[in-house]
């Protein structure tokens, strides 16, 4: 294990610069192994005094990795034939924004958020039910990411500039979801031209001339070849999701037998609309407890980037080692 008497620089450079770069892995692998699913509030709850904790190794880690890489480690980036690795860093390649890397196509890899649930919200064409859908969260202090059509949108409407500068300057994120909702036949550049517009158009929306997009979600959820050629040369994430609430299966509990399936996960997809609002306003609390319980947080897809790169090394060395 890893020693308190050591400082923290010492402990990253001992470890990363380490001429036995398996032994470094093993080592890692095991301390996650350890008592993972019940961790004290300190941290590893078996360790001594003299450890540091698995937060506090992650932390170390996660910096190290960050500035030097775990290509020092000899790590090949590993991909199989229909891109889908699960539990991994990523699909295909990584997309690196403001010094932090998201999947470039989230499925089978969702354990990069963790334990966070995450909320997502599409269309947004009526206004009413997006700023009540905002006021549910607002109020008890999650977030969500939208992922609007800028059609729906108007520069010259009030209410409209006024909601999402509140949305925005709260932390509550905006997606890529095309400017009008009707892409299905465009080639990747013309799609990228969207993006554009889309891009301007929130600048404008929310006076930001910085404001750029992480995240990308195609309408109809039409993932085909040409939206993640998209994706790739826009440097984007491609966010799918895991359970959308319906008249059938619009239980938290369904949601929970979701996220525990092998093929499960924990983004929900909503629409700005009166029934998604009112499912929200009445399982929010539930969602909250239930993502709380596991030691996460209901969010949105930036969550916390360091925890989330964090975890990411932990699930990519679990895979590979």
């Amino acid at each position: 294990m890893f020693e308190r008497n050591k400082s923290y620089g010492e402990i990253i450079r001992d470890e990363v610069s380490s001429p036995d770069n398996r032994s470094l892995l093993q080592r890692i692998k095991r301390l996650f192994a350890l008592d993972q699913r019940y961790p004290t509030e300190q941290g590893i709850g078996s360790r001594s005094d003299n450890q540091i904790s698995r937060l506090e190794f992650l932390q170390l880690f996660g910096g190290a990795a960050i500035f030097f890489g775990l290509s020092m480690a000899g790590v090949p980036v590993l991909a199989d034939q229909d891109n889908r690795l699960r539990g991994t860093l990523t699909n295909v390649t990584d997309r690196e924004k403001e010094g932090f890397t998201y999947p470039e196509d989230i499925h089978g890899n969702e354990s990069f958020w963790g334990n966070d649930v995450l909320l997502t919200i599409d269309d947004c064409v009526d206004l009413e039910s997006t700023r009540t859908m905002f006021n549910i969260l607002r109020t008890r202090g999650l977030k969500a990411t939208f992922f609007p059509n800028t059609d729906y949108l108007p520069l010259d409407n009030p209410e409209t500039v006024g909601l999402y500068r509140e949305m925005y300057q709260d932390g509550f994120e905006i997606g890529y979801h095309t400017q009008d909702h009707n892409v299905a036949d465009f080639t990747s550049e013309q799609l990228a031209q969207d993006l554009r517009g889309f891009e301007e158009h929130i600048r404008v929306l929310l006076d930001d001339e910085s404001f750029s997009i992480k995240f990308a979600r195609p309408p109809y959820g039409n993932w085909n070849n040409t939206w993640m050629q998209f994706i790739r040369q826009e440097r984007l994430s491609n966010v799918r999701w895991n359970f959308v609430p319906n008249v059938n299966t619009n239980s938290v509990g369904y949601f929970e037998a979701v996220t525990n399936h092998p093929e499960g996960g924990r983004i929900i997809l909503l629409h700005s609309r009166f029934w998604d609002s009112n499912w929200l306003e009445n399982n929010i609390d539930d969602l909250k407890l239930f993502a709380e319980s596991n030691g996460g947080r209901v969010t949105n897809l930036s969550g916390n980037p360091i925890e989330n790169n964090q975890l990411s090394i932990r699930n990519y060395i679990e895979d590979i080692v």
